[in-house]
């Protein structure tokens, strides 16, 4: 696949404070990018600079192994967290001035405004629209003119469930036509079920990136009972097969070494004279994760 964005080493100073740090990363044609983080964790400043609105301190990237943008930023369609439309205007007409700026015609604006769903909204003012209408208004925005490469700022920010579920097939559908999407979220729900690959940032430094499968499958937990919980416990604190092990009441939760499946610790259990009454595995989400890391 065709390298769309490589980032090498970005940093942003702010104050004498790095924003960002040593940020690296690579984006290939067709691949749906997500950066996860808290608030002010960078993800909206490495968005910044890439989009040339914010001139880094340190390090490069490269559009289509370009350091310039003049030649690719009509190829991008941008949403920002805090679009700057007129509020009191109608979200058609607030749509048209950014169709006329990219060069877009009526046909153009009536697609848009039709794959967002939001042609029934159109003659409101902006103002008067409803908070998840307003994102999709700034997606829409960024639909426009159809271009090869999204980039979305907390795209789901504000929205509720509907419209969470119908941006998430928008993106879908575009991803279908070759296009590359790079999200930024708070929402680890989001990474997970939108993105192919994505990176955790938390204080401006990227903790972990690959896969989003990979990631979440980077501990696995189980939960296990039987009768005699805590002669199992003071077994299973000896047998290698366990990251971290804690008895409660009831129950003994685990966290499994790497490569050591809930069937491998059922067969451990059930050959030193333990039959389980409870076995429940759960493979961390993005989530965990990233609390994890934010508590680093």
């Amino acid at each position: 696949m065709e390298m769309v964005l490589k980032v090498e080493n970005l940093t942003k100073i702010y104050k004498k404070k790095k924003i960002i740090s040593d940020v690296s990363f690579s984006v290939s044609q067709g691949q749906i990018f997500g950066i996860l983080g808290k608030k002010y964790s960078g993800k909206t400043t490495i968005l910044n600079i890439i989009t040339g609105l914010v001139k880094q301190d340190a390090g490069k990237y490269w559009w289509f192994d370009d350091t310039s943008l003049n030649h690719n930023i009509r190829k991008m369609g941008i949403m920002v967290a805090s679009p700057g439309f007129y509020p009191y205007l109608s979200l058609e007409k607030n749509l048209a001035i950014i169709a006329s700026i990219k060069g877009e015609d009526f046909e153009e604006l009536e697609r848009t405004l039709f794959i967002t769903n939001l042609t029934g909204l159109r003659k409101l003012n902006f103002k008067a629209l409803p908070e998840s209408s307003k994102r999709r208004a700034s997606l829409a925005s960024a639909l426009l003119g159809d271009p090869e490469i999204l980039i979305l700022d907390e795209p789901s920010a504000g929205m509720d469930i509907n419209s969470f579920i119908e941006t998430r097939q928008i993106l879908r559908q575009e991803i279908k036509k070759g296009k590359t999407i790079i999200i930024t979220s708070e929402n680890p729900e989001e990474i997970e079920k939108l993105c192919s690959l994505a990176v955790l940032i938390e204080h401006g430094k990227i903790y972990a990136s690959g896969k989003v499968t990979d990631l979440i499958h980077s501990e696995n937990q189980v939960t296990i009972s039987t009768e005699r919980v805590s002669e199992l416990y003071n077994l299973l604190l000896s047998s290698g097969l366990t990251k971290k092990i804690q008895q409660s009441d009831y129950d003994i939760n685990i966290t499994l070494k790497d490569n050591i499946t809930p069937a491998d610790l059922n067969g451990y259990a059930f050959k030193n004279g333990f039959i389980l009454s409870k076995l429940e595995f759960k493979k961390a989400g993005l989530e965990i994760l990233a609390e994890k890391l934010s508590e680093q």
